[in-house]
Order: C-alpha cells, then structure tokens, then sequence
C-alpha cells in the first residue's frame, strides 16, 4: 500500500500479509471503508488506516470468485457477485464491528448456473441500476466463450421471494461489457458488432444495438439499449 497523500510511493515493507490457505487473488472490491479480497479458495476483508494498522480477516472459506466484473455493491443488500456456484451476496456490513455473512441467492437456479462455461467466468459482467432497482449479471453458456445469456435480480422483489421469485433472464443477449449512465440508465456493448467481424475496441463499452435493416444492411440505435436491457422477453419462472 502506498503512503497517504502519496500514492505513486510504496515503502517496501508496506504490504498486508493474507493467509496461504486463500490461494490466489482473483478480484478485488472497495466497499465503504474496507477492502474485498476474492481470493481462490475463499474471501478476506481487510480495514484499517495508514496510522492504525490494517488487519485481514476471512470472512469465507468455501465460496470462491473467478468473475471480477460482476462485483457490484447493492444497497441494503451488500456485495454481489458472481461465484463457482451461484450468484452471492456478502451480507451483515463489513464496517463497525458488524458480522459480515456469504448468501447464496441462486438456490433455486441452480439449473442455469450450471450451464455456465467453466473456463470463462471471467467474460462475466454485472451492474447495479439504482434507476431500476436491478442487478444485470450476463455470462457465457452451453460453451459459448462470450456472454450470451444473463440474470436480473429485481431487488424490490427480495421481501416477496416465498411468491415471486426475485430473478429474471434475459436470452441470447451478446453483453461483452456493462455500464450505468449517472441518471442509473443501464448501457451495454457486445464483444462482437457484426458477424464475421470483432471490434478492435470491443471491450470497450458501445453504445449501439445491432438491429438490421429490411435490405439487409447492418444498422445501429442507441435508443434501444434501455428498452432491450429492461424489457426484452423476461422470464420469471426461474
């Protein structure tokens, strides 16, 4: 870590030690005033100050994070991402003292989790809107190497999970990277813009939709990314 109000300057006995028994680092995430290490076998919180002292605290051992972009951070929820086997949320708050708790909020999605490719957790995106109170998660599935199906956890439906199930999926969306505007808009890009042909900026976040034309020609609007995103076919039998 670096020194305060320096941060181009590390001192080379300021590194924070974690445990080997996490393995590797596979992501990490600011929240408040704590730091989210993903770790292989596991996850850290780490708190503390320059002056104090930080501290490492494991937090889970078991659950493990191999999607990086999927982190995000919902209010009065938590910290959600995209676990080996399922969608988490790190619970409980991680500052004060508070008891931070690991939940598995996919328990009755199973089916779809397991469709996901394995080697490519990574090609995982997700986002939280505050304008409509939804969490977009899109993942590659069926070996497709780039994402081409995706979860919505509608929030305000939490309280009514025992009759409503707070999920949504979204089908045959090619979301290669994934963005709020900030009035909360969601905005999304594909990894590939035309067939046969990959963007050279293409994890670049595009704000145009691949719609086509009658004459066959390929054609583009960005007007239609917050009707695709949000009303696109949804399905919540899932």
């Amino acid at each position: 870590f670096s020194a305060p109000g320096l941060i181009e300057q590390f001192s080379a006995t300021s590194y924070i030690e974690l445990s080997s028994r996490g393995g590797g680092i596979t992501a990490i995430y600011g929240s408040y005033t704590a730091l989210v290490v993903f770790r292989e076998n596991g996850i850290d919180l780490v708190q503390g100050t320059f002056a104090a002292g930080f501290t490492v605290t494991a937090i889970n051992s078991s659950v493990s994070c191999r999607a990086p972009h999927s982190v995000a951070a919902i209010p009065d929820l938590g910290v959600v991402f995209l676990g080996m086997d399922g969608v988490y949320a790190i619970t409980g708050g991680v500052v004060g003292g508070a008891i931070a708790d690991v939940v598995n909020l996919t328990t009755l999605q199973d089916g779809l989790i397991e469709r996901i490719t394995p080697d490519c957790h990574p090609r995982a995106v997700g986002v939280f809107s505050e304008k409509t109170r939804e969490y977009h998660l899109y993942f590659p599935v069926d070996g497709n190497d780039r994402p081409n199906e995706g979860l919505v956890l509608h929030v305000d439906r939490l309280p009514t999970v025992e009759s409503l199930s707070p999920w949504s999926t979204r089908v045959g969306f090619p979301v290669g990277a994934l963005a709020t505007l900030y009035d909360g808009t969601i905005i999304f890009g594909p990894l590939r813009m035309v067939r046969g042909w990959r963007s050279p900026n293409s994890e670049a976040v595009l704000l145009r939709h691949d719609l086509g034309n009658d004459d066959g020609r390929r054609g583009y609007n960005y007007a239609s990314f917050q009707g695709l995103l949000t009303n696109a076919r949804p399905r919540t039998d899932v």
